[in-house]
């Protein structure tokens, strides 16, 4: 206890003081931590009695785990929640799916028109449809964020 308070007084003493403190005397370090040799040989305690009332008796001591997962995942809610983000996941699928279509026929449209375009003429509509293409990822990486988010809100109001 003497060591924690010199501890602390030396924390709290400015950084030049405390460099002026001579170091604390500490004990010499024992070179080996073997047990005396009585401890070895020595009987156990007389009074077990009061040992086994001191510690629980350890056939008694009952643990519940709970696992919050399985929980919801078998609970009203979870169910409920899980129904509706797969409903949720299912629309977020299928417009991806059309969004693909939509867009694989546009590139190909792009492509066959790119002999009949000037070079400029063909940059621009490359570079527009690359914009939109780009800006259609954003939106559905965001829509998948916003579901993701969602499933996290419903566990966490769940174990509320």
């Amino acid at each position: 206890m003497a060591r924690f308070w010199a501890a602390v007084s030396c924390a709290l003493l400015p950084l030049g003081a405390w460099a002026q403190l001579p170091p604390p005397a500490q004990p010499p370090l024992p070179l080996s931590v073997e047990p005396p040799p009585e401890a070895i040989i020595a009987p156990p305690a007389e009074d077990s009695a009061a040992i086994d009332l001191a510690l629980p008796d350890l056939a008694q001591v009952q643990v519940l785990a709970i696992d919050p997962d399985r929980l919801f995942a078998a609970s009203a809610w979870g169910q409920r929640a899980q129904a509706l983000l797969a409903e949720l996941g299912d629309e977020i699928a299928a417009e991806n799916e059309r969004l693909e279509r939509q867009f694989t026929e546009e590139e190909q449209a792009l492509t066959a028109a790119r002999a009949a375009l000037a070079p400029a003429e063909f940059r621009r509509r490359a570079e527009a449809f690359d914009t939109r293409a780009q800006d259609v990822r954003r939106d559905r990486a965001e829509a998948l964020r916003a579901l993701a988010e969602r499933a996290e809100a419903e566990r966490t109001a769940f174990i509320e």
